[in-house]
Parts: C-alpha cells; structure tokens; sequence
C-alpha cells in the first residue's frame, strides 16, 4: 500500500471514529504515522472489521487512543 492509499486509509478511519479534530491536526497526525509505517497494519484492518460488522462507533481523541485501544483488545485476546 502507498502512502496515498495510507492516508486516505487514515481519513477514512478519523471518520469511522468521529474524530473531533482540526484538520490540521490531523495532518500531523498522518504525517507522524507515515514516516513510521507505510502500511495499515492488520490489527488496525481487523479492528474496522469489527466496529463496521457490528455497527458500533467509539470516539477517539487521537491516534495514540485508537492504537491503545487496538493494543489492548489484542492483549486481552491472546490471554
């Protein structure tokens, strides 16, 4: 996946979440996760997998909440 396809992955994910952020904000958020990865990671796809089969939508106030979010509901699933 290129980085254009990531970022709108991403746009896509801030709407599927609600996000109540500026765009700017958003834009720096992006650019800090595609300078660290430059592909959607497969516990993020599987976590939008989730929310959209059972049609229930949290709010996040930044990325870092949506990735503890994953992270922890990938720890409880291994215990």
């Amino acid at each position: 996946m290129d980085w254009i396809n990531f970022y709108n992955c991403f746009y896509y994910v801030c709407a599927a979440y609600k996000l109540d952020m500026t765009k700017g904000i958003i834009e720096e958020e992006v650019d800090a996760i595609s300078r660290e990865i430059h592909e959607l990671r497969t516990e993020y796809v599987k976590k939008l997998q989730v929310i959209e089969k059972k049609g229930k939508f949290l709010s996040f106030k930044n990325v870092d909440e949506l990735r503890n979010s994953i992270e922890s509901s990938e720890q409880a699933a291994e215990k």
